[in-house]
Order: structure tokens, then C-alpha cells, then sequence
């Protein structure tokens, strides 16, 4: 089976009418197609490999530079993510990551442009003139290497003491076809486990762990060599195929040239569509005016 953290590749091998428990549903929304897919039995479980929940992905040219485009696929995700944030409650927002990996860089990039309000006093609202805001918190808690905790310890310790309704995890993931690096935006309702995708798995952030519902947002930045050769040539590989894809013995990650633009584009498409999601009473200009 290919690694990837796309609940599509994961689901793609197997006809829905076989599996009980796995429904997929496709529409549109702002001209972005969007499919769903719902894990709801043990048994589409077992064989997904995906926890029972919600999966919606979206697909999109490769990040450009056009801000249209971006502007509609931000409203697309904004769609699906006011569909799956409790209506109130202060939202603590994280992007997940290692900020000097360029691959692993979006979540980071993207809770810079967040705009956090839980800070604010009424009377600071006021004067800005903007209306309500909701309770909003961002946070890169880095990675275990750099900081010695774990990012499940982080929020847990925050969390019992600002009592979020939710979080919302942005992270860079691990896809099974290169088509899908740059084009493919996944949300989920099941939380994560960062590092999964490059074999690097760390305490999983979920409702099951921190008590509070993790949605997790995430683009494929990376594919794991074995999948890119299995995905070019059509087919599994031998073993001595697959060794040669794995020197020392050491899986190896590929990462498409312009990486760098990639993740900065996403992030920013991200940020956009969180920022509309919590603060529907702002407009577009007075979000990135306000996240400049």
C-alpha cells in the first residue's frame, strides 16, 4: 500500500459499494471541486487505514501567482471549514512544522498570517471599528528537536488553561502521486499526527488526546521516493527496485524545485480562508490589511 496522507489515495483502491462504512460524495463549491468521503465503520477503518470522520479535499490548479484564483479557492475552503467549527468558543489555531525545512514550512507560514483576537479587549474592538471579533489564538510550537516537548504536551498544557472550543492544526503532508503536490487541499475532522508522513510519527492531536475537537488542514508538499517510482512506472516495485529507492536503507522524500513558492502561496490561501472562516464580519481587504 502506498504511504500518503490523503484520505483519496487511501480510499481510491477500494469501490465504495464494497466497503460498509465509506461513503464519498463530489460537488462543487466557488467553481473548486470538492469531494467528500466519511469513514464511519470499524471495518472502512481497518482497511483505509483513516479514522472515522469527515474527509473533504479539494482540488486546484497548481499554485499560482493569480490572487483571484487564490481569493475563490480560499472561499472554497472557507465553505467547508464553517461546516466544521462549532459556531462559538474562542479557536486555537497551529501551524505544525519545522520552520528551517522548506517542505515543512507551511503550517508556520501560515499562523503568521493569522489574525489573533483573544488578546483584545471590547474597548480595543471598539476603537479599531471593526465590528465583533471572534476569540482567535495562533501558535507554531516548533518541533520536538527544537523545543524538547512534544506538541501534543504544548497544547495540552495551553488548552486546560484557555479552554478552546477547538483547534485547528495546519501541516504539510505526505502524498502517493506527485500530481498531487500543489494541488490538493485536504480537511479533515480527526486531528493528526505530525511527522507521519515522513516516517517520523509523533503524539497524535485529536479529540481522543486533548478532549477537544482537532481539525486538521493541510496541501502535500512531499512524496515518498517509492510511491513517486510506483506512481511513474504504474506499478509495485521489486525489491531491488525499491532498494535503490531507499539508500542506507533510509527512505528518501521528494519535494518538487519550487517548493519555496509553493508553501508560501499555500500558506497564504490558507491563512485567507481560516481568517473569513473565524471573522465573517470582515471583508477580504480588512483581513490581509489587518495580517499585512
Amino acid at each position: 500500500m502506498i504511504r500518503t496522507d490523503l484520505a483519496t489515495e487511501a480510499c481510491s483502491r477500494i469501490k465504495e459499494a464494497e466497503l460498509p462504512g465509506m461513503e464519498k460524495e463530489e460537488y462543487e463549491k466557488n467553481g473548486v471541486k470538492i469531494e467528500q468521503i466519511r469513514i464511519t465503520s470499524d471495518e472502512a477503518f481497518y482497511k483505509t487505514g483513516k479514522p472515522k470522520g469527515n474527509y473533504f479535499t479539494l482540488y486546484s490548479d497548481p499554485f499560482g501567482e493569480d490572487s483571484e484564483d487564490g481569493e475563490l479557492l480560499a472561499k472554497a475552503i472557507c465553505s467547508v471549514l464553517k461546516s466544521m467549527i462549532p459556531k462559538q468558543g474562542h479557536v486555537m489555531v497551529i501551524g505544525l512544522g519545522n520552520r528551517d525545512i522548506t517542505p515543512d514550512t507551511l503550517g508556520p507560514l501560515a499562523v503568521k498570517k493569522i489574525f489573533a483576537t483573544r488578546h483584545l479587549t471590547q474597548e480595543i474592538i471598539s476603537q479599531m471599528g471593526i465590528g465583533p471579533l471572534r476569540p482567535v489564538s495562533a501558535l507554531a510550537p516548533g518541533v520536538l528537536g527544537q523545543t524538547g516537548f512534544e506538541v501534543q504536551e504544548i497544547l495540552q498544557a495551553i488548552s486546560e488553561d484557555t479552554s478552546p472550543c477547538c483547534i485547528l492544526a495546519i501541516d504539510a503532508l505526505a502524498a502517493g502521486d506527485a500530481k498531487r503536490l500543489g494541488t490538493t487541499i485536504q480537511l479533515c475532522n480527526t486531528g493528526i499526527s505530525p511527522g507521519s508522513g515522513v516516517q517520523n510519527r509523533r503524539k497524535e492531536i485529536s479529540k481522543n488526546t486533548l478532549g477537544i475537537p482537532v481539525i486538521a488542514i493541510g496541501v502535500p508538499t512531499v512524496i515518498d521516493a517509492s510511491a513517486l517510482g510506483e506512481s511513474m512506472l504504474g506499478k509495485e516495485l521489486s525489491d531491488d527496485e525499491l532498494e535503490k529507492t531507499q539508500p542506507q536503507g533510509n527512505p528518501m522524500m521528494v519535494t518538487p524545485r519550487d517548493i519555496d513558492r509553493l508553501t508560501t502561496k499555500a500558506a497564504h490561501i490558507i491563512s485567507l480562508a481560516v481568517n473569513m472562516a473565524l471573522q465573517p464580519n470582515l471583508k477580504i481587504g480588512e483581513l490581509l490589511y489587518l495580517t499585512a
